[in-house]
């Protein structure tokens, strides 16, 4: 899928795809990585049975988390071997709803806070993309805010040099036929305020 991949503590390069194993539509997650800065790839254990274009992030134990899109609450799944192996099911986020839409998932640190931030459209259509924020690893996501208040789809986070954060969107103003590409810039005061 697009945007980002994965460069882990220990070097390892990291991203994710959507494979169709056999001539039905179904697609399964997947992860490729190099331990050697690209030059040889290597192919993980299957994620999820189901998924569809997902993005990965490394948590502070040296975990990977992979958040994968589905059509209502997403789904993640763990791996304690640096993207090897993973957990036989996924598991559900109650605290995202989307529908079936690409999204980005980075970690942020402020001050003393870490955390991390994961963009995706809120609600059940393709709409609102939101960055929603987690202090606990992903566990919970209790803070969310709504970029783009209107049709909106893929998105990409990254943190800036400065600091604050930067988002790659999707967006159509809804007299418009097509998608305009658009940049967004933001600080996590503004992203916390209630």
């Amino acid at each position: 899928g697009s945007g980002n991949g994965l460069l882990t503590s220990k070097g390892r390069i990291m991203f994710v795809a959507a494979i169709r194993e056999t001539e039905e539509w179904q697609l399964n997650n997947y992860v490729f990585y190099s331990d050697d800065n690209g030059e040889t790839w290597n192919l993980s254990q299957r994620a999820s049975v189901g998924g569809d274009e997902a993005k990965v992030v490394e948590l502070n134990d040296g975990r990977i988390l992979m958040s994968i899109r589905h059509e209502g609450n997403r789904w993640f799944n763990i791996s304690e071997d640096g993207g090897e192996t993973w957990q036989p099911e996924v598991s559900v986020w109650n605290d995202i709803t989307a529908p079936a839409c690409n999204g980005d998932i980075i970690r942020y640190q402020f001050g003393n806070e870490d955390c991390l931030l994961h963009s995706v459209p809120y609600g059940d259509s393709r709409d609102s993309v939101t960055v929603f924020v987690s202090l606990d690893e992903g566990l919970t996501w209790p803070v969310r805010r709504c970029v783009v208040p209107y049709p909106s789809a893929y998105s990409s986070l990254c943190v800036l040099r400065d600091g604050t954060i930067g988002m790659y969107v999707e967006e159509k103003q809804v007299d418009s036929l097509g998608y305009t590409m658009v940049f967004y810039n933001f600080g996590m005061d503004w992203l916390m305020k209630e």
